[in-house]
């Protein structure tokens, strides 16, 4: 059988090697994360301060809310009547017996707003904008700073981002705790620039560069609240001296690293290690030259201080938790995130990124400009660890808590730039692997995840920190308003707060909208400038106080009318009322009837028996006692009367406080009024010697007949003038740089 041979087919080629695929050519996609790499920084700033903006938007729904807030908007009011009227004495008399504004320290915040009030009006709105533009500030004052330290683009602007969501429980801290927990919007301020301040301080000291930017932020920041000179001043020293203390440090580490057999150790281990040809002397001398020429610009606080110090009250009383938490309470802090990550309870749980975070990033991200960052975070923990075992130093101008937004503001930083320094190493180095796309993938799915579970949370905080006045439905608001306005109609005199009406969200109030001044306040420029304060802290009674201070007005809830005195009732709304106690007038005749010891400081002798006298039955018998130096022949029973005095606006050279008396002989009358040494008296146009009295007031001897006393507050010449150093000094510094580019060169 004949078998049918197979098909025969055409031999195939024989394989070659096949040809390399072209490059897919870039997509959309591709392309937008080549630009949002190179040039996405800025605009992601923008849009964390726009969110920041937004979440801080409701302070615009009404009066600002947070104790020490109504004390500096009254302050900011009188600071813009002054404007207004020409008047650059700046006496305030809104509370605490009056004190004299912008003349020791914490005046360019308020100015923010009191001087575009003073322009336009619209005074509320413009202190509003000024209670938020910190905050919405802060981030990008971050981000410079932290380019200016030299970090890259992106490990700046994570640096911003921790700064714009940090959140802390204490009211001391840095961010919107401080500004609406206690009302410390000078020292948001402050805090706010201080990481600009402090990044072009680093970059002077360090490449000699940007010297008049140091001294001019530098001085800003001190300026707006002085303790955050005593802050940048300890960050920049400790950070410098233990980068010195390392040199033998780095140097091993540097030998060591050729020497390492894993590869990918190497980079870690240099970046470990700060570069040790860095010129120390020629950094050392330049930080003098910031530290003298820093002290120079802060001429406006430290003159004052220095010349007329017995016009400056202090604060001898400290605020229990301003003794800062102790290391057990400092660490109790840190576990419950109430220093970073810190959330009401009413709003959920917030996870504990950036307190989780922060070891990490201590322990393993390594960069030059982050000693600059983890050392001073060192040191204010150190401070607020042994802040309970120092004890008060002098008036109490360094409470050791006042650390705690430095140390927030170094750790937010730190954290940020070491999140992008990690995040960027374990990019690099899941390219080295056969799962790059698969790492990477996770990597960004957790940063993404990282990011939104900060946002969210940290939103939702903040936002319920903004309050205003109108929030706080239990104090009646509405009716507190109605209280003011009736107050205005009142003729002029001091009120106090009584029973039920002592918050201090609405206590200044009456001063900011309507000029009735208050007593007590317990925040703001007031506590420290005026030597009143501490008889006003020692000494509670409404019906001596109405008496010594022309305070006859005691708003009270209706509930608490039984702790008070009899008096006339002038004023009622349904929750709340007016009574009118007694009160001789803003100036009355009195008997001097000795002379207090030598020593008018809180802890020396005169104090003490001026707190002495106003604890007994002296000041409503008109009893008073002279300080020492203010003695006069004069101890009779005055026989004269007030016809009448006002206070007024003192533009030119108008007086502020005028009275017109009666003495049937030589009477020494007392202004109730703070005490100050440029307090000047004139008797019908002619100067007369001004006394000073008990509790810290100024008097005047009147002679037999009918007069006319006028009281100006005479800002000296240099108070003016040392204003002026800030300015000068940072274009000194600029001209020199400019004149001579080897200027503390390296």
């Amino acid at each position: 059988m004949n078998e049918t041979p197979p098909p025969s087919y055409p031999a195939l080629p024989e394989k070659g090697p096949e040809k390399p695929k072209a490059p897919r050519p870039p997509d959309a996609f591709d392309r937008a994360g080549e630009w949002l790499l190179v040039h996405g920084a800025l605009p992601a700033l923008g849009v964390i301060t726009l969110i920041i903006f937004v979440v801080h938007a409701h302070i615009f729904a009404g009066n600002t809310a947070g104790d020490d807030l109504s004390f500096h908007l009254a302050e900011s009011a009188r600071i813009a009547d002054c404007l207004r009227n020409f008047d650059f004495d700046f006496w305030n008399p809104s509370a605490n017996g009056g004190y004299a504004s912008a003349y020791y320290y914490q005046v360019l915040p308020q100015l923010a707003s009191a001087l575009p009030a003073a322009l336009f009006g619209h005074h509320l709105f413009w202190f509003q904008l000024s209670v938020v533009l910190p905050h919405v500030a802060a981030p990008a004052a971050a981000y410079k700073g932290m380019r200016l330290m030299g970090a890259t683009q992106w490990e700046a602007l994570l640096a911003a981002f921790c700064i714009a969501f940090t959140n802390g429980e204490s009211r001391w801290g840095a961010g919107s705790s401080g500004t609406f927990n206690v009302g410390l919007y000078t020292q948001t301020w402050a805090l706010a620039a201080f990481p600009l301040a402090f990044g072009y301080c680093v970059r002077w000291m360090t490449e000699a560069k940007n010297f008049a930017s140091a001294i001019a932020w530098s001085a800003f920041v001190a300026l707006c609240h002085p303790f955050a000179a005593i802050i940048l001043g300890l960050a920049l020293m400790s950070a410098w001296f233990v980068q010195l203390l390392l040199i033998p440090f780095d140097y091993a580490l540097r030998a060591l690293a050729p020497s390492l057999t894993t590869s990918w150790l190497q980079p870690i281990v240099k970046r470990w290690s700060s570069p040790p040809e860095r010129e120390w002397i020629g950094e050392l001398v330049r930080g003098g030259l910031l530290a003298v020429a820093f002290g120079l610009a802060l001429m406006p606080i430290w003159l004052p201080l220095v010349i007329d110090r017995e016009g400056f009250g202090g604060f001898p009383h400290r605020v229990s938790d301003e003794v800062g938490p102790g290391f057990k309470g400092l660490a109790k802090w840190f576990l419950n995130g109430s220093v970073l990550d810190w959330e009401p309870k009413t709003s959920g749980t917030r996870l504990m990124v950036l307190t989780a975070a922060m070891p990490l990033a201590i322990l393993f991200a390594r960069a030059r400009y982050l000693r600059w960052l983890w050392t001073p975070a060192i040191v204010f923990a150190l401070l607020l660890g042994l802040g309970p075992h120092i004890g008060k130093i002098g008036d109490d101008l360094i409470p050791p808590v006042r650390f705690l937004g430095g140390m927030q503001i170094a750790l937010a930083m730190g954290i940020g730039a070491s999140a992008m320094l990690l995040g960027t190493w374990g990019w690099n180095l899941a390219g080295k692997t056969s799962n790059a796309y698969t790492i990477r993938t996770i990597i960004a799915a957790a940063a993404a995840g990282l990011l939104v579970v900060i946002v969210v949370p940290g939103t939702r905080a903040l936002l319920l920190r903004v309050r205003v006045l109108e929030d706080s439905v239990p104090s009646h608001p509405e009716e507190l308003v109605v209280i003011n306005r009736i107050l205005a109609k009142q003729p002029q005199a001091r009120k106090q707060s009584g029973p039920g009406a002592e918050s201090h969200w609405w206590n200044l109030l009456a001063y900011a909208n309507h000029r009735v001044p208050s007593t007590l306040q317990m925040g703001g420029g007031g506590l420290q400038a005026s030597p009143n304060y501490d008889f006003l802290w020692t000494q509670r009674d409404y019906t001596k106080t109405a008496w010594i201070y022309d305070a006859p007005y005691v708003v009270y809830a209706v509930s608490g009318s039984s702790k008070l005195p009899q008096g006339e009732i002038v004023g009622r709304t349904f929750n709340y009322e007016i009574r009118k106690l007694l009160a001789p007038g803003l100036v009355s005749p009195v008997q001097v009837t000795g002379v207090l010891p030598a020593g008018y400081r809180h802890d020396q002798p005169g104090h003490k028996k001026a707190l002495e006298w106003i604890k007994g039955d002296g000041p409503l018998k008109d009893e008073v006692l002279a300080y020492a130096g203010s003695e006069s022949g004069n101890r009779d029973k005055p026989a004269g009367r007030l016809i009448r005095a006002w206070r007024q606006n003192s533009g030119g050279s108008a007086a502020d406080i005028v009275a017109e008396l009666q003495a049937d002989k030589l009477s020494t009358f007392t202004v109730r009024e703070s005490w100050h040494p440029r307090w000047h008296a004139y008797l019908d146009g002619e100067p007369a010697r001004v006394r000073r009295v008990t509790p810290d007031f100024p008097a005047v001897d009147v002679p037999a007949g009918k007069h006319t006393l006028e009281m100006r507050f005479e800002r000296p010449w240099w108070m003016h003038v040392a204003w002026l150093a800030w300015p000068l000094v940072t274009l000194l510094a600029w001209w020199l740089q400019q004149r001579y580019p080897r200027f503390a060169a390296p």
